[in-house]
């Protein structure tokens, strides 16, 4: 097919939902792929008739081309508006002619609901075999719905080799979008009699806008049920491929770290997204539920307990929501030794105004608290020092009691406490 065709694009008011905005867009192959007709290879203006059901006779849309954004292009827009009275289906149709005189035409059909808030609504898709049953209160005020086949959509992927994605069965675009639901939507499909991989693998898809992104699905008889606070383009789709691992922390066996490290490893994961109840983390044969952060594309976990000094091994497998698992990814580390405070020194001693304590940190400290006593045991005065790093640090005490006074002369004794990132504690 070498002659012209239309891309057709049907959106609903926001303001004024009865009110649809129609564009349509002139394409045509030259033994390649789709390009846009130059505007002026079709002239005049094509034909575009509507009939609403309920009606006998077509509807003529007046149609005027789109200038400002494509003015090299065959781009032309109308505007419909739905008589509410007459609520079902609406039938569309567009025809058109190049200057070589090769006509293009487009058949459509879109089904229309009036839905009231307070009650829901049971909307049938205008691909067979789908549907979207939306509860009472769910919406945010009474409006018309509208469902468009698959095409008058955004694209799905193709079955083409190695992808994360392949399509099952379109079921169409529920609109409007850009209103998200109070409740969640049940969006329901029944299943192809034959399907290319497990039933498994297979869930309802909605289109975010840059990506296709899986619902929550359950198995609902010969079907699947997705459910979502947003309408929008829904589709079957199979995730035929399992997440890949990469990147972990820590990187390396020789590589020393705390006896409570934060393990993580980043996960490539397109289709069904990861399963978060399916992160798990083998220390030492063990196994635990690790977590998954959305925003870094990472697994994490952090131990409970304070590790052994020395080597572990470490195991991670990650499924996503169609039920694949990925190939274990190994990694160990050094599992560093229990921090200690290596020295402690406090001068001037004798002190007259102040004193400084100098210590040596063996490892990252999340705290060193200095405590000072006299000789009867009672304390006088804790210093807090915060988060410091491993090495020699001096922390000042003024002679003070922390309340503004001095203290008296005479012998005092003081312990230095570090705390570990890992929880464990040295004392000087």
């Amino acid at each position: 097919n070498i002659g012209p065709w239309f891309d057709v694009r049907l959106f609903p008011n926001p303001v004024n939902p009865p009110e649809l905005v129609f564009t349509a867009v002139g394409r045509q192959y030259e033994g390649g792929p789709a390009v846009s007709v130059p505007f002026d290879e079709f002239t005049p203006n094509p034909d575009v008739m509507v009939r609403q059901q309920g009606k006998e006779r077509w509807e003529a849309i007046s149609v005027h081309p789109i200038l400002a954004t494509t003015p090299t292009s065959a781009a032309f827009r109308g505007v419909y508006t739905v008589d509410q009275s007459l609520i079902g289906h609406v039938d569309f149709t567009i025809e058109g002619e190049d200057t070589a005189g090769r006509r293009a035409r487009r058949a459509f059909t879109i089904n229309v609901v009036d839905a009231l808030a307070r009650e829901g609504v049971l909307f049938w898709g205008a691909e067979p075999g789908s549907h979207v049953a939306i509860p009472p209160l769910a919406l945010q005020a009474d409006t018309l719905l509208y469902a468009l086949k698959e095409r008058n959509g955004p694209p799905i992927p193709e079955g083409a080799e190695g992808p994360e994605l392949i399509a099952v069965k379109p079921l169409g675009w529920f609109l409007p979008s850009d209103k998200p639901l109070v409740k969640e939507a049940s969006v329901y499909a029944s299943l192809p009699s034959e399907l290319p991989c497990k039933e498994s693998q297979v869930g309802v898809y909605r289109w975010t806008g840059s990506r296709w992104e899986m619902c929550p699905t359950v198995s609902s008889g010969k079907g699947l049920t997705g459910s979502t606070k947003n309408l929008g383009a829904f589709a079957l789709m199979a995730d035929m491929m399992a997440p890949r691992l990469s990147d972990p922390y820590p990187a390396s066996k020789d590589e020393e770290v705390s006896r409570r490290p934060e393990l993580s490893v980043a996960v490539d994961e397109l289709g069904a997204g990861v399963n978060p109840s399916h992160v798990s983390f083998v220390i030492d044969g063990t196994g635990y539920l690790g977590t998954y952060d959305e925003a870094s594309k990472r697994v994490v976990y952090t131990p409970e307990k304070v590790l052994a000094a020395g080597e572990h091994e470490v195991s991670v497998v990650v499924a996503d929501n169609a039920g694949n698992k990925s190939t274990a990814m190994s990694m160990s580390f050094l599992s560093a030794k229990a921090i200690s405070v290596l020295s402690a020194i406090a001068y001037p001693n004798p002190a007259r105004t102040y004193t400084t304590v100098r210590y040596n940190l063996s490892q990252t400290a999340d705290n060193v608290r200095i405590r000072f006593y006299d000789v009867s045991g009672a304390r006088v005065r804790t210093i807090n020092t915060g988060p410091l790093p491993a090495g020699v640090h001096d922390t000042r005490w003024n002679l003070d009691n922390g309340r503004g006074r001095t203290i008296a002369n005479g012998v005092y004794l003081y312990r230095v406490e570090a705390t570990g990132a890992d929880g464990t504690r040295g004392r000087a």
